[in-house]
């Protein structure tokens, strides 16, 4: 390496140079070699499954494999660089920082190690390594790091304990076997045998009951577990009773799991020694009933199969050894009466040759009754033997499999391949969830099986047999398979959630959310966002700004604590404000523990404006409200009153406070009309000019018109009835006094109607015995006049007379017309007939082209006194509008009495007229006698009518009680 250096004077001027040069090829040598001898490294670990790694003195990463990062991320979930520090690294998991310190700090002070290790988090990523630490010198031997190298052996390790479990379970049965065919009376041994099996099941109760056929009912031979007063009290149980009476009684197994959450009769006795799940064998021998076996665990809600078909098989042992008993006693009873001396001399032998065909009968029992399927192969994987489970499991008979080859039935390359391999290296091979296609049922489709496939080995350690044990593992596939649909259907609905939906680890991490989430906030923060003070937000309610521990999150990790629909103004992370609903709830896992949170934020910043807006529009609606003079009243469905105005609280007198909640129909006069008038609301949606009447607390009354309508929300849902009352007191006052008056105006009507006839009848008689009488006395006298003095000689001069007598006679006959048309005498003479008669013969002189039509259908004497001129008069006032102008060619009159009714009719075929502007005011005026007419007869008490249309007549009707 070569370096210059200009020097220069004190003003600036350069005077030489300083040339250093240094040699490097050494460390550069050194450099090359440590670059290979890396690369080597890499090169020789690359596809391997060696881990492995180096650490400085402070715990920092020097070097590492592929697999070594692949790991730690697993692990931790974090990724490792060059540099790296440990301690960073796991500094989220205590537990394991301290394992790992504590390892690299043993190696760094010049230790070497190897050990087995249990490394991992149990949530994530928990695996058993083989880890060998070793230290890293410098030349001068001074430890400068630290090497580790690791053989991940978590798999060896489950099949190791797996094989562990099987053998113990095997030693167990097989002591349990020899202890119970070595016994005499296998009643005796059961407790011993029975508490070895609970403390393998880690079981804390066991109950065996003898059948006792002359107590006909079950005697407690063994138990453990509860107080030997409790023992005292189920000395003896029935059959049914409980669950191991129901078990004897029907030959079954009963197993009870969860009891003290599922209510069943049958467990409450078990229930009360605490027992969470138990399991009731009978002990059957050809089908018969000779006991039950049973255990209980007060620490675990069931069982698993293995430990239902351990018990299982204890149960049969026992029961098969007490048969057994029972036959050697019985055999004995019978040799003895036979040959008592044989018998003592063939004992030995006799023994030993039972026991030999009672072992070979448990073996070949537990082969033939283990629900475990099990398949015995020759090193060239011919069937020698199978059991049920097995052949059921292939829908088979166990017959078909002899002579035949596995994979001949089950072709399956994969799988051969394996199984030449456990022959090969005399391993046993383990398979997890193997999918397999039966052949011969492709209607099954794919099946999931857990199998072992384990080599025994001949005397040469040579293999000899393959034990093919299954289990089927389908539905819990299945299951897993659901599971992470049900996953993917859950970030689907995340993803299309209107509300913004986040997810936190238990540091308060946003590990998950989704786009509505985003949105709201205008973008995420995730890895640690609300430790960084990042989130801005205040309290709708106070204006206060929420410190990053206050967030519903933050307490939820830290307390537990729930946060719902709580309002708060947010800065997002674009600078603009919102209001939001913000919910937290803590997540637990099984053990309830808090993993992390869930966040739940719902934008309401348009409702809240549409609130704003809503509010003033409610008190621009209160105002109107409260200014109208007319009550308003809002009811509920039920009937109770829910908002009122002042109006409402002035005409009934009682206060707003007291008037809502309280049912409506009480400030009526007539509660029950005040509800008809409410429900026909609902019926037809609204009611007008309700007539009722509102009580005031002082005593007052007030008429109103009740007009509802029914008021619905946003959603059409009926929410009750707006009503509103129009107090008509002082209108029904002035109705009442208009009434009034018009009966006054109608009694003085008809008096002057009547004065009116009464004054015509005294001019008409006037005339008729002065005028009239003195005209005809003059007319007699000059006509005798004239007579006298044509028979002189003032012939002449009388001729200037004989006009006046022709005027006289005019003069005469003009006063009886007038004396006619003021009162007919002939009404007073001959009646109503007669002088109706007379006027339709005067009607149809003046008007000869309209015929006259009449129907009289009474008598002289139907008709009263006081109405005989008052159809004269309308039958005379309706033929002079019809002659003058109704155009018509016929006239119709009809007089008749039907019952207690008088009733005339009038009908022409005229041009017809509007009835309504007939009687208007204008048509008053000037007259056509309709008033007139309408007058006379209501006058009269009658009632009166009019039909008319243009074009088509008119009918003018009058009745009379």
């Amino acid at each position: 390496i070569n370096s210059a250096v200009p020097l220069h004077t004190g003003d600036g001027r350069i005077f030489g140079v300083v040339a250093l040069n240094e040699d490097v090829t050494e460390r550069k040598r050194v450099e090359k070699d440590l670059k290979q001898a890396h690369e080597l490294l890499e090169a020789v670990t690359e596809g391997t499954k060696v881990i492995m790694a180096a650490q400085d003195q402070n715990f920092c990463y020097t070097f590492f494999n592929k697999e070594y990062q692949e790991e730690i991320k697993r692990i931790t979930g974090k990724d490792i660089h060059i540099g790296t520090s440990m301690i960073d690294v796991f500094a989220h998991m205590p537990e394991q920082q301290k394992i790992a310190v504590a390892e690299w700090s043993q190696v760094l002070r010049g230790e070497s190690t190897n050990k087995t290790l249990e490394f991992g988090d149990p949530g994530r990523h928990r695996r058993v390594y083989n880890v060998l630490h070793t230290p890293i010198r410098d030349d001068d031997e001074k430890v400068i790091g630290a090497g580790e190298v690791a053989y991940d052996i978590t798999e060896r390790v489950r099949m190791e304990e797996a094989l562990h479990h099987s053998e113990a379970q095997f030693k167990l049965l097989s002591e349990t076997a020899g202890r119970l065919l070595a016994a005499s009376n296998p009643q005796e041994v059961v407790d011993e045998i029975c508490r070895k099996v609970m403390a393998y099941l880690d079981c804390q109760t066991f109950f065996n009951f003898l059948a006792d056929e002359e107590a006909r009912g079950l005697r407690l031979n063994a138990c453990a577990g509860i107080p030997e007063e409790e023992a005292r009290k189920i000395e003896w149980l029935d059959y049914g009773v409980a669950v191991c009476g129901c078990a004897a009684r029907d030959g079954v197994r009963i197993v009870a799991t969860d009891i003290f959450n599922t209510p069943d009769p049958r467990t409450d006795l078990v229930k009360s020694y605490g027992i969470q799940a138990y399991a009731c064998h009978p002990l059957l021998v050809r089908d018969q009933v000779i006991g039950t076996l049973s255990f209980g665990t007060r620490k675990r809600t069931s069982f698993a199969p293995e430990d239902l078909a351990l018990m299982k098989t204890v149960a049969d042992q026992i029961a098969i050894a007490m048969e057994r008993i029972k036959l050697l006693e019985d055999l004995r009873r019978s040799r003895d009466e036979l040959e008592l001396k044989v018998q003592e001399r063939t004992r030995d032998l006799a023994k030993a040759h039972r026991e030999m065909v009672e072992q070979a009968r448990t073996l070949e029992g537990f082969f033939a009754s283990t629900i475990t399927p099990i398949v015995l192969l020759d090193k060239n994987f011919n069937f020698i033997r199978v059991n049920e489970a097995y052949a059921k499991g292939c829908a088979m008979e166990v017959a078909e499999f002899q002579g035949r080859n596995h994979f001949e039935l089950f072709p399956h390359e994969e799988n051969a391949a394996i199984f030449r391999s456990v022959v090969e290296t005399k391993r046993p091979y383990r398979a997890v969830a193997k999918p397999f296609v039966f052949p011969d049922h492709p209607e099954w489709g794919p099946t999931y099986w857990d199998w072992i496939l384990t080599p025994v080995l001949d005397e040469e350690a040579q293999v000899e047999y393959l034990v093919f044990s299954l289990n089927e593992v389908t539905e819990q596939v299945k299951v897993q398979e659901k599971i992470r649909k049900n996953e993917e259907l859950l970030r689907t609905v995340l993803e299309n959630l209107p509300v913004g939906v986040w997810v936190t680890d238990q540091g308060g991490n946003l590990v998950q959310g989704n786009p509505a989430g985003e949105k709201i906030w205008a973008g995420s923060r995730f890895g640690g966002a609300l430790q960084e003070r990042e989130y801005k937000g205040w309290r709708l309610s106070s204006g206060e700004k929420i410190a990053p521990k206050e967030w519903g999150a933050v307490r939820a990790i830290a307390k537990g604590e729930t946060t719902l629909n709580e309002e708060v103004e947010i800065e997002c992370f674009d600078g603009t404000r919102k209001m939001i609903l913000h919910s937290a709830v803590p997540i637990r896992n099984a053990r309830q523990e808090i993993t992390g949170a869930i966040i739940v934020n719902q934008d309401i910043t348009a409702r809240k404006k549409a609130e704003g807006e809503l509010r003033v529009a409610s008190l621009y609606a209160r105002s109107l409200i409260e200014a109208s003079l007319d009550p308003l009243v809002t009811i509920r469905a039920d009937g109770k009153i829910m908002d009122v105005n002042r109006a409402t609280e002035t005409i009934t007198g009682v206060n707003r406070e007291d008037l809502i909640g309280s049912d409506f129909s009480t400030y009526f006069t007539e509660p029950e009309r005040a509800r008809e008038g409410y429900r026909k609301v609902f019926e037809e949606g609204m009611v007008r000019d309700y007539p009722l009447a509102i009580r005031h607390i002082a005593g007052g009354v007030a008429d109103v018109l009740y007009n509802a309508t029914l008021f619905k929300n946003e959603a059409g849902e009926i929410q009750g009835i707006f009503a509103a009352a129009r107090d008509i007191t002082e209108k029904k006052k002035a109705e009442q006094a208009l009434r009034e008056s018009e009966n006054q105006l109608r009694v003085l009507s008809a008096q002057l109607l009547t004065a009116h006839e009464d004054e015509r009848k005294r001019v008409s008689r006037e005339l008729h015995d002065g005028l009239q009488q003195t005209l005809t006395a003059i007319k007699f006298k000059v006509e005798a006049f004239l007579l006298g003095m044509n028979k002189t000689r003032l012939k002449e001069k009388a001729k200037t007379l004989e006009p006046i007598v022709s005027m006289i006679q005019e003069s005469v006959r003009e006063i009886r017309r007038i004396q006619a048309n003021l009162r007919p005498p002939m009404l007073d003479d001959l009646g109503i007939l007669a002088s109706l008669a007379w006027l339709f013969r005067e009607f149809q002189g003046t008007y000869p082209d309209i015929r006259v039509e009449k129907a009289f259908q009474v008598e002289e004497s139907d008709i009263p006194e006081e109405l005989k001129m008052v159809i004269y008069r309308i039958l005379q006032e309706a033929l002079n509008n019809i002659g003058k102008h109704s155009g018509a060619e016929r006239v119709s009159i009809s007089l008749r009495k039907m019952e207690n009714l008088l009733e005339l009719g009038i009908r022409d075929n005229g041009r017809g007229f509007d009835p309504q502007e007939a009687f208007s005011k204008e048509k008053k005026e000037k007259g056509m006698g309709l008033a007139s007419m309408k007058e006379r007869v209501e006058s009269s008490n009658g009632l009166f009518a009019v039909q008319s249309h243009i074009g088509k007549g008119t009918l003018i009707q009058a009745s009379w009680p």
